[in-house]
């Protein structure tokens, strides 16, 4: 009987192994299916989305993480997802080199492509560059700025920025706005003037002061020896009281040149009139660059009170007037 039993119940198991055979295939072609499920959609994000933005400026933000990055080209639809973008940036690229610029593209990217491409810089539009020379007023700004930009400056507005937009050469993208040119250019002043704070302070100077005094000598003098000249011939002036007589103050509210001037000029009731009234003007009438504020800041000492250019731009100096009139009579004929 134990046999019999033995044997009946190794019958009863034998048709479950066709049936364990069965459930493994099916599992098996569960999971083809759905490989092959995730192998196309995974094909499909990493293929460029159709409306790709061809010849248009995307312009990825400086100080922005992965993240916003990414969801930022989802949305401007440079990619299907940023959730595949950002997995394809983990796995091949280093997220931490993507470029921040203006990018344009004249073929829709993949994925792939478009991780690659942000991560080198290599379709970065080329910025625009724009130079503001040294002593440059704001009512200059018009003729410096690319054209796009003209119709937006109102030069009442920015006399207050007047001397505190630093003179240099800066590059500019299409998408850049007036107020992030100018922001940039009051940036770049901070950073230059910082360094000089110590000798203002030790110089009893406001800052005002100082870039006023400078935004004369960028008007006044040519180099950087003359404006050191000019600059101590300043000091020996305000020293003792005397006005600064400086031509580039009126040039500067009269809208006129050195040559322009008239005796109804020098004789105007006007704050920036250097001949009638003693010390400063009351605003700087020119941005000024390194050299002139470093002049300010150091400037050459001497006995000279009187200074001209003659029309081949050599200065001449004398410590008093009468030597000063021999100057012009000799070198301004």
């Amino acid at each position: 009987m134990p046999t019999d039993d033995t044997t009946a119940s190794a019958d009863a198991l034998t048709p479950v192994r066709p049936r364990k055979r069965w459930v493994g295939f099916g599992v098996l072609g569960v999971c083809v299916l759905v490989g092959v499920w995730g192998m196309s959609h995974i094909e499909r994000l990493n293929t460029p989305p159709e409306t790709f933005p061809l010849g248009q400026d995307i312009v990825i933000a400086e100080g922005n993480g992965m993240e916003a990055i990414t969801q930022f080209l989802e949305h401007e639809s440079v990619v299907r997802s940023a959730t595949y973008l950002g997995a394809v940036l983990h796995l091949s690229h280093s997220d931490a080199y993507i470029q921040a610029g203006s990018y344009r593209f004249d073929a829709p990217l993949t994925t792939k492509e478009v991780a690659r491409v942000i991560t080198e810089g290599s379709s970065i539009t080329p910025p625009e560059s724009v130079t503001f020379p040294e002593g440059f007023r704001v009512a200059q700004l018009p003729k410096l700025l690319p054209e796009r930009y003209r119709g937006d400056v109102v030069v009442e507005r920015l006399i207050p920025l007047e001397g505190y937009l630093f003179p240099d050469t800066y590059f500019v993208t299409e998408d850049d706005s007036l107020e992030l040119i100018l922001t940039r250019m009051q940036d770049t002043f901070d950073a230059r003037i910082t360094p000089f704070f110590p000798d203002i302070e030790a110089q009893g100077l406001s800052l005002k002061e100082v870039v006023t005094l400078a935004s004369i000598l960028e008007r006044e003098a040519n180099d950087e020896t003359s404006m050191k000249l000019v600059a101590g011939i300043l000091f020996n002036r305000l020293a003792i009281g005397m006005p600064l007589q400086v031509d580039a103050t009126l040039e500067y509210e009269r809208g006129k040149g050195s040559s322009e001037l008239t005796y109804e000029d020098l004789e105007t009731d006007s704050p920036y009139n250097t001949y009638t009234n003693v010390g400063l003007p009351p605003t700087p009438i020119a941005n000024p660059g390194m050299v002139a504020l470093d002049a300010v800041l150091n400037p050459t000492p001497s006995e000279y009170f009187y200074y001209l250019t003659a029309p081949d731009g050599t200065f001449y100096y004398a410590e008093t007037f009468a030597e000063h009139k021999r100057n012009k009579a000799k070198y301004l004929r």
